[in-house]
């Protein structure tokens, strides 16, 4: 995680379209939220794979150009954007609607942008847990991590401290460690990536 560059500075070197490694660095650090936007969206997973590309092709096309101006709006609200101009094209263009069983139906992919921006959101807050829980987890011992899952899953003190066979304020411990570091990561991330 810790190779990624701050947001403006990938943005910045991204607008050169021949840089193959800045290229690659946005594509880590944004595809995978891409596809959890679309797949909120309702689009079955064969055809999100298919939208991530078309969104990745029109962010290359369109970086280039793009004015970053944090103080008006993040990076992420033009990206949400792209994709869903990407998802309702690709919708008028196959004739199909979203799988009914996930969250929005057509006519609110059609809609307003605060719709989608409510779901990238809602999908931003998951995906940067994730990546952070993934960066924070390399830091720890195993048994560390264990403890503090433990904790995640709603266990108490001492039942932790029981079934990891350590001392209740050493669960503790670990616990305020792996928080904290958490918090820190979640943090980072949303400000580089954000």
């Amino acid at each position: 995680m810790e190779d990624f560059l701050t947001r403006r500075t990938l943005i910045e070197r991204i607008r050169d379209q021949q840089d193959e490694a800045s290229w690659s660095d946005f594509v880590k650090a944004y595809s995978r939220y891409i596809y959890v936007v679309i797949r909120g969206m309702g689009v079955a997973h064969h055809d999100a794979e298919d939208i991530v590309q078309s969104v990745l092709l029109s962010a290359w096309k369109g970086l280039p150009t793009f004015r970053y101006a944090p103080d008006r709006h993040r990076f992420r609200s033009w990206l949400c954007t792209v994709t869903r101009n990407a998802v309702r094209n690709f919708l008028k263009r196959s004739n199909r609607t979203p799988q009914t069983e996930l969250r929005i139906d057509d006519s609110r992919v059609a809609t307003s942008l605060p719709e989608i921006e409510k779901i990238a959101e809602c999908e931003w807050e998951t995906y940067i847990g994730n990546l952070a829980m993934a960066a924070v987890r390399e830091r720890f011992q195993p048994n560390v991590m264990a403890t503090f899952e433990l904790f995640l899953k709603g266990l108490a003190g001492k039942d932790v401290a029981e079934q990891m066979g350590i001392p209740l304020n050493t669960a503790h411990v670990y616990k305020k460690r792996v928080q904290n570091a958490l918090t820190k990561e979640i943090l980072r991330l949303d400000h580089e990536l954000g």
